[in-house]
């Protein structure tokens, strides 16, 4: 089954403000929250935990990576939470203390308001707010491997998983054999095909997505818009994912070669491809751009050290 609605899922699983960026709400006799969204809808968010919650508070914020999507309302839930503490990874923190991180977070963040005032209800419309990104401090610095005992029953094992980022870390929850990917394993498009999204390390990514691949894993929670609830379709999400990312990383290096390594050829010709065979929903194409051109890089560099794809595949990335 492919979840794609707010509210309960699963096994105390909630989707809380959005499906497009979620705020995921774990219930337990102390609850937990994983990811923060954007900062523009940090009202809905707040709105759904505590519809949920009725007074009670969460414990712990875990964090996937340092990216606008998905740490933006961090600051907002601590406030709204005096208990809350805020867990992730060291190198996150390092990075959202940057300046110039944080100016490039606002207006990321700036983008999808249009788009979410022409999706959302007139109430929930009025409740977006356009504030600058606010830096927040980890009160957990989590590392490979860690276990944190959230309660008796509950664990939240730590994943490090990088590729998309550096920093970026999957949780685990064997109790329930629920996992938290963030993009780990790309992004499910509404047509059922799936983005690849190695930004800094390919050959990382790729063993990232094969040690999920080793999990038990009932329920997958992706980054934006699904929820995947069954072992079957997490399976086949994750081999699929693999496949695709490989032949992505195969499709690139063809459009470098037919363009001479000129990027920007490259870019303009993706992106039309992108926005035809990904209809629906996308994610603004500032951001978009700013993650193939990251894409492209890499893979540009890996080249010239003598480092390809070990796919033989070549075709249409989306399928």
């Amino acid at each position: 089954m492919i979840s794609h609605v707010t509210g309960p899922v699963a096994d105390g699983l909630y989707v809380c403000g959005l499906t497009w960026s979620p705020v995921y709400l774990l219930e337990s006799t102390v609850p937990v929250l994983f990811e923060a969204g954007f900062s523009c809808a940090a009202n809905l968010y707040e709105k759904d935990i505590q519809r949920v919650l009725r007074g009670r508070e969460p414990g712990v914020l875990f964090i996937t990576h340092g990216h606008w999507d998905h740490c933006g309302t961090a600051a907002f839930l601590k406030h709204r939470f005096a208990g809350l503490r805020i867990a992730a990874s060291p190198d996150t923190g390092a990075i959202l203390s940057r300046a110039g991180v944080r100016k490039v977070m606002t207006t990321l963040g700036a983008t999808v308001i249009p788009t979410l005032r022409a999706l959302l209800s007139e109430a929930d419309a009025a409740s977006l707010v356009d504030q600058p990104f606010q830096p927040f401090h980890l009160d957990m610095q989590l590392i490979d491997g860690e276990s944190i005992g959230v309660t008796a029953d509950l664990t939240v094992q730590v994943l490090a998983t990088p590729g998309h980022t550096r920093d970026h870390l999957s949780f685990y929850i064997p109790e329930r054999r629920m996992l938290f990917g963030g993009e780990a394993a790309g992004c499910l498009e509404p047509m059922g095909g799936i983005t690849p999204e190695f930004l800094v390390d390919y050959d990382g990514y790729v063993r990232s997505l094969r040690r999920l691949k080793e999990l038990p894993v009932d329920i997958y929670c992706l980054a934006h818009h699904y929820v995947l609830v069954g072992s079957d379709a997490v399976k086949k999400f994750l081999s699929k994912s693999l496949e695709t990312t490989e032949r992505f990383a195969d499709r690139l290096y063809a459009l470098l070669d037919e363009e001479g390594d000129d990027m920007d050829r490259v870019l303009q010709r993706l992106t039309g491809e992108y926005r035809v065979t990904n209809p629906g929903l996308q994610q603004p194409v500032e951001a978009y751009l700013l993650n193939l051109r990251a894409q492209l890089t890499h893979l540009y560099e890996r080249r010239k050290k003598g480092r390809f794809s070990k796919s033989s595949h070549a075709g249409d990335f989306s399928t």
